[in-house]
């Protein structure tokens, strides 16, 4: 097979909540790189955006609430089983944006969710020949900016903290 044949791989990243995902993900963008068609709108919270493709968010939340579990992915539960029905929505998912991408000659492609986390191995299986990007953020520095930024009003950070 040719270079400029071999399939493109996508990159994962991953990382806990302000964590710095969303900074990396819009170098990522501005190099160029793909973030999705629907993605997650700047909100207070993220004011220049979040850079997440909402089909993966989506995916990853259907499997929390699958789970009985709360659809942010604030658990201290892990590993979490994908329900069938949410797996066979993800690999229509990773087919279909590969076919999107191959179609209209478009190059890297990014897929970015805090939630991503709880799930890696999931998409490995799914996207083998992805390529991980991992952002770490001391713990208290994570939680200090959550409680700064004061978005989440259900009070989940601070019960995850308490674990």
């Amino acid at each position: 097979m040719s270079e400029a044949a071999a399939p493109l791989r996508p990159f994962i990243l991953a990382g806990m909540h302000r964590s710095g995902t969303s900074f990396a993900a819009s170098l990522l963008q501005a190099s160029g790189v793909a973030m999705g068609e629907r993605l997650y709108a700047a909100d207070r919270g993220n004011v220049k955006g979040h850079f997440e493709d909402l089909d993966f968010v989506d995916v990853h939340r259907a499997a929390l609430v699958g789970n009985g579990l709360d659809e942010t992915g604030w658990s201290d539960r892990w590993p979490i089983e994908v329900p069938a029905d949410v797996a066979e929505r993800a690999r229509t998912l990773v087919q279909s944006k590969a076919a999107a991408r191959e179609q209209h000659g478009a190059g890297e492609c990014i897929r970015k969710d805090p939630r991503t986390t709880l799930f890696l191995e999931f998409w490995l299986g799914l996207m083998p020949g992805a390529r991980f990007i991992l952002m770490y953020r001391e713990p208290w520095e994570v939680a200090d900016s959550l409680f700064r930024r004061a978005t989440d009003r259900t009070g989940a950070p601070l019960r995850s903290l308490d674990r």
